[in-house]
């Protein structure tokens, strides 16, 4: 029995797998936080938002995994991964009463130091567990800091398949799950209109 179930997981590995030297190119949807209202006075202050991939491979994104776990062919985004995440975060801001300005004297930067999927496989799934690690600073008047956070989260997806898209989907809910931990911080709102006294 123990044999008939090794030689299952190994042919479902090797199906889910099939395209495994094929690299794929993915999108990272991101959906708006629900029940967000205006904050007063936000109106009133313009902000820039900066993000820079301090990621080693700034292309890659995740890779699937033979029935030995090992790496193939990657995937890899339609767009930047900083683009992508600057602006889920203006976004947010706007929706909150936020002017997201090119140039202004308040600055929320934003360093990337991780946001992949890896996969695990046992006899009846495949899970897409996807990491996102970013630090934030909020800066005023270019130099002053005011608010600083490390934020790290987690998107899963449980599927039979080992596909571009659960990647996608994990990744998105890491994504939206990091940006709802920081937009929940009130200090990084207090930061925000801070600037405005």
């Amino acid at each position: 029995m123990k044999l008939i179930n090794t030689l299952t997981f190994i042919a479902v590995l090797i199906f889910t797998t099939g395209c495994a030297l094929t690299t794929e190119s993915i999108d990272i949807p991101y959906n708006l936080i629900q029940g967000v209202s205006k904050i007063s006075g936000a109106d009133h202050i313009a902000v820039v938002v900066t993000v820079n991939d301090n990621r080693p491979d700034k292309t890659r994104i995740s890779n699937r995994v033979n029935e030995f776990d090992v790496e193939k062919a990657p995937f890899v985004t339609n767009q930047a991964v900083d683009f992508t995440i600057r602006h889920a975060v203006e976004q947010e801001l706007k929706i909150r009463g936020f002017n997201v300005a090119q140039k202004s004297p308040l600055e929320i930067e934003i360093d990337i130091s991780r946001f992949f999927n890896n996969y695990k496989a046992n006899f009846y799934s495949s899970i897409a567990m996807s990491n996102f690690q970013i630090d934030v600073i909020v800066k005023s008047n270019s130099t002053k800091q005011i608010f600083h956070r490390q934020i790290s989260t987690q998107g899963i997806e449980v599927s039979s398949f080992m596909t571009a898209e659960n990647a996608s989907l994990a990744l998105s809910q890491a994504l939206k799950n990091g940006i709802e931990t920081l937009f929940g911080d009130s200090a990084f709102i207090s930061a925000l209109l801070s600037s405005n006294q």
